[in-house]
């Protein structure tokens, strides 16, 4: 755009010159360009582009005419000044704008200088958005159709093309048996986890459990128990508990202590304390196959990690800085577990024909959460403050 401007400039003044020499007897002006040269020459642009696209509208506007009904611009209420056609508008009489604001040039989308225009404008702003570039050109031209013009020069910009390229996105895998098997009890093919520790009051004193997450990989439901620690025997006596509730299994999975890297060092250092002979003997007897992922495929372990973090963000609002007593946080967790299980896990309709979007709770119960008593119940009462079961209910609100 600017050696275009330039170049004219120059053009115009050799011509000039030219005449000057004849006129005043070998006598030449200098040979520098000056801003007025460079303004003269980009109006003489505008005045083409205007002229070679909207050349019935510049005869009838130069002959004092008002357009045709047809025309495209006749909602400008374009007018000639300087022999250029401006927008007429209505803020003739804004005196905080300036001239080039109120009644910007009128120039059309499709012609080759008002793209070599518009790319300036671009480059200029640091290949930005297309609302900059488009803020920008406004403050003295205006292009019917400029957000069209805007994108298609924002699209063919090679650097953009380059800083908006994307890797594609390698072809995933079929999913495990495990996850599409269908016509089977819930929890048949279950995730293992740990997360934590949770500080609870015992006595006088602070105590450190664990959560432990089990969910179903093909329903996609949770349980959750609570673990005094991350030994064989209550991570064995997590797992019974879990089987007398919820029936016998076919197969657990869980990572291994080689993925744990990326924990923190407590959990990583007792997870190592795990014996897994121990645990492949109390499972045989179970009739339970045990399977840890392999070291390297971190993502194999996603089906509970993201449940995971469901869970952390909703515990840690109501227990950050916080030792509850241990019934109150076995309650608690019991709670985020029915909340978990009641987020839909197919496309909620608007439509009051479409049937209620699908949970993990109606693999579980048959419906879809368990009605909540829409009643609070105070703090204060006959029991005072240590009753317990007031203090988990007052946390439980905070979901």
């Amino acid at each position: 755009m600017t050696r275009l401007i330039r170049s004219t400039a120059y053009v115009h003044k050799f011509i000039e010159n030219c005449r000057m020499k004849i006129r005043m007897k070998g006598k030449r002006w200098d040979k520098s360009l000056t801003c007025e040269d460079l303004t003269a020459a980009e109006f003489r642009w505008y005045k083409a582009v205007q002229w070679g696209s909207y050349h019935s509208e510049m005869q009838l506007l130069k002959s004092k005419k008002p357009i045709g009904s047809t025309s495209s611009l006749l909602s400008l209420s374009p007018y000639i000044e300087n022999g250029l056609m401006r927008v007429g508008g209505r803020l003739s009489e804004a005196k905080t704008l300036g001239f080039q604001t109120q009644h910007p040039i009128i120039l059309a989308p499709q012609h080759s200088f008002t793209k070599l225009l518009i790319n300036f404008y671009h480059i200029k702003n640091a290949h930005c958005g297309k609302q900059t570039v488009l803020n920008e050109i406004r403050q003295k031209i205006w292009i019917p159709h400029a957000h069209t013009a805007v994108r298609s020069a924002w699209n063919h910009c090679n650097r953009c093309k380059i800083l908006r390229a994307k890797p594609n996105a390698p072809e995933m895998g079929p999913l495990p048996r495990t996850r599409v098997t269908p016509y089977v009890r819930p929890f048949s093919y279950t995730g293992i986890d740990y997360f934590g520790p949770y500080s609870v009051t015992v006595k006088r004193h602070t105590e450190k459990r664990y959560v432990v997450i089990f969910t179903c990989l093909t329903t996609r439901a949770v349980h959750l128990e609570l673990a005094n620690s991350l030994s064989t025997d209550s991570c064995i006596m997590a797992i019974s508990r879990f089987i007398s509730r919820r029936g016998q299994r076919e197969e657990i999975y869980s990572d291994n202590e080689k993925n744990f890297r990326g924990a923190v060092r407590e959990l990583r250092e007792s997870y190592k304390l795990l014996d897994h002979q121990i645990l492949h003997e109390k499972m045989s007897l179970w009739r339970i196959k045990w399977r840890f992922n392999p070291p390297a495929a971190l993502h194999m372990g996603g089906s509970w990690e993201s449940l995971v973090k469901s869970i952390k963000t909703a515990l840690r609002v109501i227990l950050n800085q916080r030792a509850p007593r241990e019934e109150v946080l076995q309650t608690v967790i019991t709670e985020a577990e029915a909340i978990i299980n009641s987020r839909p896990l197919t496309h909620v309709s608007l439509d009051h024909r479409d049937a209620e979007a699908l949970t993990p709770n109606h693999f579980l119960m048959g419906t879809s959460s368990v009605s909540a008593s829409p009643l609070s119940f105070p703090m204060g009462g006959s029991s005072g403050l240590g009753c317990q079961w007031r203090i988990s209910q007052r946390m439980e609100d905070q979901f």
